[in-house]
């Protein structure tokens, strides 16, 4: 990182300051130079000549996207690509898996234990060919058990409603600190099929994920905040790259939004720097953090799932082409963050529950407190103090109590409430979905068909029509956009 110039010292002639200034300048205009070279070239790592071959592709204005090509390389290599942060693609690097014989056409079926077969997983469901997208607004997803899942694929009527392909989009088989019901692992018996290689031994592994998908299948243009393995086991994956120094051009979605790691755009311009690799059975593709990506899924017959797996790991930092990456990275973890404070900053100034007469909580008197603080809209700390206050697993059964017993005098305090209180439910609510026991996920489904349901059966009119889920996510939005521009003003200087 460079640092700011040094102004002279009053004692200092102006003459050596110069010297001083001229020399850390052509320092610096070396070093620059140094990392263009590492960028477009073969590059060094850690003081030694890559040995891989590199493929790369030239745009104007733009130094070449560079992709190593290894076959098995050693542990020393591998960090010196990771040193530089380019990607790679890896032969020779997964042959000792036992997945890449037994997952073969429909073997998955038959290596999953009946239990695990009934496991509810989240499918993403679109037509034939169609973009399956991890942003909120385009997402359409359903629930089945992976049995269901695995026998239905995909029809072969096209462009109708019954031929939506069924795309099984990052089921966790390992993750090292689930933050969320979504995060548990669904199939960790799947991890005794493959095995975490040697290059990446020495670095903390975070999450191990199955992919499966029939027919033609395109993600979505994102970057993932670790550095990735995509291993295929069956099919075709060809990956189009795009190093995070173009993010400009790529209209990357809010920091504080609820996908930060998307991109807007439909087509990419002409100017951007970017590369397409191709990897089959056997393969390997290192896919650094913060590098744009979208992935185009086939198999080579209409009868054979695609099968992927990939690992996220954590690497050190951060080569100059980074910078815009962790520049966003920074920003989304600080915003994250500045909601957390800016709830016990509102705390802060003091909760009124005493003022009511409340001196404590429990099961017998939860349910009107929540419904009388509800109701007070000229100051929510009351509301975000109980919020706060109740553990996780109660707030759920309090909820469930007032949706059953009072559900017109509940939706109607809800609608009142202010964008914090909203996020601080929604987030208790989602704490809550970790205590849930294995093999009741179901229960969670059946909750919010009740609380967004009790919400439409409403009198305001804006509510109903299945639209209250999208206006709760509005206000949680609303809540992340708030704090992001607050954090801006006060951090940044902005005046927004």
């Amino acid at each position: 990182m460079e640092r700011a110039p040094v102004s002279p010292s009053p004692s200092a002639p102006k003459s050596e300051f110069c010297r001083k200034e001229k020399g850390r300048e052509d320092s610096l205009n070396r070093k620059r130079q140094r990392n263009r070279r590492e960028e477009g070239g073969e590059g060094e790592g850690n003081g030694k000549r890559l040995k891989g071959k590199g493929k790369e592709e030239a745009r104007p204005g733009q130094g070449p996207v560079k992709v190593f090509r290894f076959q098995k390389p050693s542990a020393e290599e591998f960090r010196s690509v990771i040193s530089l942060k380019q990607p790679a693609t890896l032969t020779n690097q997964i042959d000792d898996w036992k997945a890449l014989t037994k997952w073969q056409d429909d073997g998955l079926i038959n290596v999953i234990s009946p239990k695990s077969l009934e496991t509810v997983v989240t499918v993403q469901r679109s037509y034939p060919g169609g973009v399956f997208r991890g942003d909120y607004e385009g997402r359409s997803s359903s629930e089945m058990s992976l049995k269901q899942f695995l026998s239905q694929g995909i029809n072969s009527s096209p462009n109708t409603p019954e031929s939506l392909a069924l795309y099984l989009a990052q089921c966790p088989m390992y993750c090292r600190n689930p933050t969320s019901l979504a995060d548990r692992a669904k199939l960790p018996s799947l991890m005794r099929d493959i095995s975490v290689p040697d290059i990446i031994s020495s670095y903390q592994l975070n999450n191990v994920n199955l992919w499966v998908s029939r027919g033609q299948t395109v993600s979505s243009l994102h970057y993932d905040e670790h550095d990735n393995l995509l291993c295929v086991i069956q099919g075709i994956k060809t990956v189009t790259l795009i190093p995070p120094s173009e993010t400009t051009k790529l209209s990357p979605r809010p920091v504080w939004s609820e996908s930060a790691n998307h991109s807007g755009v439909k087509e990419l311009c002409p100017e951007c720097a970017k590369i397409e690799v191709t990897i089959e059975r056997g393969e390997v593709l290192y896919i650094p953090e913060g590098w744009w990506h979208t992935v185009l899924s086939r198999n080579r017959s209409p009868e054979s799932p695609i099968i992927a797996v990939n690992l996220w790991f954590r690497t050190p930092l951060c080569p100059p082409h980074m910078e815009t990456y962790y520049i966003r990275q920074l920003l989304v973890n600080r915003i994250s963050a500045h909601k957390d404070h800016l709830i016990r900053e509102t705390l802060a100034l003091g909760s009124s529950l005493k003022n009511h007469g409340i001196r404590h909580i429990d099961r017998s008197n939860s349910s009107e407190i929540l419904l009388k603080v509800s109701k007070e809209v000229s100051d929510a700390r009351e509301r975000i103090g109980f919020l706060v206050d109740v553990p996780s697993g109660e707030l759920t059964g309090i909820i469930r109590h007032l949706i059953s017993s009072r559900p017109k005098e509940w939706a109607k305090s809800f609608k009142s409430w202010d964008i914090m209180s909203t996020h601080v439910l929604m987030q208790k609510l989602e704490s809550a979905e970790l205590l849930t026991e294995t093999g009741k996920e179901e229960k969670i489904g059946e909750f919010y068909t009740d609380f967004f349901g009790t919400l439409e059966d409403g009198e305001a009119e804006d509510w109903g029509g299945g639209v209250a889920p999208a206006r709760v996510q509005e206000r949680v939005s609303s809540y992340s956009k708030h704090c992001a521009l607050d954090f801006m003003r006060r951090a940044l200087g902005f005046q927004i």
